[in-house]
């Protein structure tokens, strides 16, 4: 990454990241699955179709348990977060598009959200605080 690193973030960066942070995150999520653990806090929350799953671990054992799919983002938006609330240097990634699920009886296009905290770590890197997925139907 650049030395942009350690600046703090200003709303052109923050867009950058997200859009940078989400077409990784959406990759792994269509191609290799067991690589998005580690873009999560040790105490990270995923709320995945109104059902929550907390840690590291066990975010890991939920993906793990998914079927195959294909995530194609339409849109990314950012927004940076208020640093007296959430750590410095973090925002909200908000993602829509579609996906599909490649084993399991219906396997129509869904159209998904997917909101993001994330959190600036040192070496540049962000992770995910939280993350709240939903599809929705036609």
């Amino acid at each position: 990454m650049s030395s942009d690193n350690n600046k703090p973030l200003d709303q052109a960066r923050c867009d950058a990241a997200a859009v940078r942070f989400c077409t990784m995150y959406y990759k792994r999520m269509s191609d290799t699955r067991q690589n998005l653990t580690p873009l999560y806090a040790d105490q990270a929350v995923l709320a995945w179709n109104g059902h929550r799953h907390s840690g590291k671990q066990e975010i890991g054992q939920f993906y793990a348990q998914l079927p195959n799919c294909i995530a194609q983002p339409y849109s990314v938006s950012a927004q940076l977060l208020d640093g007296d609330i959430f750590p410095p240097n973090s925002l909200l990634a908000t993602c829509h598009g579609q996906v599909k699920f490649l084993r399991c009886e219906d396997r129509r296009h869904k159209l998904f959200s997917q909101a993001f905290v994330l959190s600036r770590q040192s070496d540049g890197t962000f992770v995910i605080l939280s993350d709240t997925f939903r599809t929705s139907e036609p």
